[in-house]
């Protein structure tokens, strides 16, 4: 009896020793409340003229006025602090809430910093990765700096597809 709680504690310390030296974060990418995303880009001008197409290009969605002239339908609907459509360095589309995770409101957006390619709150100063330059990045959109980081708040995702012809956009949650 006593050799085997030995042996369990032994098989227990090793566990511990093993994880405990591992320095990843738990990434929380739901802090953002979960409103309805829907922007689609109905026609291919419309996507030629309003999404992001080429490596680190990005655009803004906030209805009804970002940006000027989009064709904001009844259905449309973008989150809680409006959408974030970008594309990637590696060519890849993706979105997310323009709302900073840690500030969690609808007015505290993050803006592209071009100087660093990097998504930046412009009030508690964290920047993300949503570009994924960095190939060790655990995720699109994780916190790089700042209370993000430390907190381990990351940029909510949403889901960006093409249409049946493959010409054209629509981002939904």
């Amino acid at each position: 009896m006593k050799r085997t709680n030995v042996l369990k504690t032994i098989c227990t310390l090793l566990v511990l020793t093993a994880t405990g030296c591992h320095h990843s974060i738990d990434i929380n990418f739901n802090r953002v409340p979960r409103l309805n995303i829907y922007v689609p880009f109905t026609t291919e001008g419309v996507w030629d003229s309003y999404g992001a197409k080429a490596p680190l290009d990005a655009r803004r969605f906030i209805r009804p006025s970002e940006p000027a002239g989009f064709p904001y339908q009844d259905y449309s609907f973008t989150g809680y602090g409006g959408v974030l459509q970008l594309c990637d360095l590696h060519g890849t589309l993706r979105a997310y809430d323009l709302s900073c995770p840690v500030e969690c409101q609808r007015d505290v957006r993050v803006i592209i910093d071009y100087s660093t390619n990097l998504a930046r709150c412009p009030k508690c100063g964290s920047t993300y990765d949503v570009f994924l330059l960095d190939v060790s990045a655990p995720l699109a959109g994780a916190p790089v700096s700042g209370p993000a980081l430390t907190s381990g708040y990351g940029l909510r995702r949403f889901n960006v597809v093409f249409g049946v012809d493959g010409r054209y956009a629509l981002i939904t949650n």
